[in-house]
């Protein structure tokens, strides 16, 4: 399963966010739906 068509905060190539918790929004390629998920940060 690989996620397409990446957003953050309704926004796709975000830069500077003004909140402390944004919030995530992708696809799946295959049009499954993802029952659970794990951000990972840098």
């Amino acid at each position: 399963m690989k996620a397409i068509h990446l957003q953050v905060e309704y926004l796709t190539k975000p830069l500077g966010l003004g909140t402390a918790v944004p919030r995530f929004y992708w696809n799946c390629d295959s049009g499954i739906r993802q029952p659970a998920k794990h951000i990972k940060c840098c």
